[in-house]
């Protein structure tokens, strides 16, 4: 298939270290990040390795966020504010939420920071239903916010998740 064209198990040739990393995954032993030239397979590789992770882990949901930010020549492209709001929809939808905006608008707190909310409103989501499903969360082009005012916040944030995902029983059912 072409680049870009979307992922088809049918064209892809296994691994075994694609099965390797599933596990890894599923052990929840540390976040991973796949770094490649572009057009080499990355969104590929990502796909496989989550459908592995939910063939070897019944009962996981993907929260499978895709900053699809357009062109990397724009500066700052989305307020942190907006983008933290959009992350927390797409994990609220997937942790069951029938309204994802009204439940992260109800716990906004207009007085902290974009990145403290989502910490706090994102635990609070967890708190709600802390027998659901396991959410592994994937991020593809993560790499887009390099150099935004919040980047290295945000991008704390999220290994932060994956230490109070180990410390924490709200936590646990997060996979970053």
């Amino acid at each position: 298939p072409a680049p870009g064209t979307a992922y088809s198990p049918g064209f892809c040739v296994p691994a075994a270290h694609e099965e390797e990393i599933g596990v890894l995954i599923g052990r929840r032993e540390s976040p991973i990040c796949v770094w490649a030239p572009k057009r080499f397979g990355k969104t590929w590789f990502l796909n496989r390795v989550v459908q592995i992770t939910a063939a070897k882990a019944p009962g996981t949901r993907v929260a499978r966020v895709v900053l699809d930010l357009g062109s990397s020549k724009r500066q700052q492209a989305v307020p942190a504010a907006r983008f933290c709001r959009n992350v927390l929809e797409v994990l609220a939808r997937a942790l069951g939420n029938g309204d994802p905006a009204g439940a992260v608008a109800a716990r906004w707190d207009e007085n902290a920071s974009p990145v403290d909310n989502l910490r706090d409103v994102l635990e609070g989501l967890l708190r709600e239903d802390p027998d659901g499903d396991r959410i592994l969360l994937v991020m593809d082009d993560v790499d887009r916010i390099h150099g935004w005012d919040f980047a290295e916040d945000f991008l704390f944030a999220l290994r932060l998740f994956h230490e109070l995902a180990a410390q924490e029983p709200a936590w646990e059912r997060l996979t970053v």
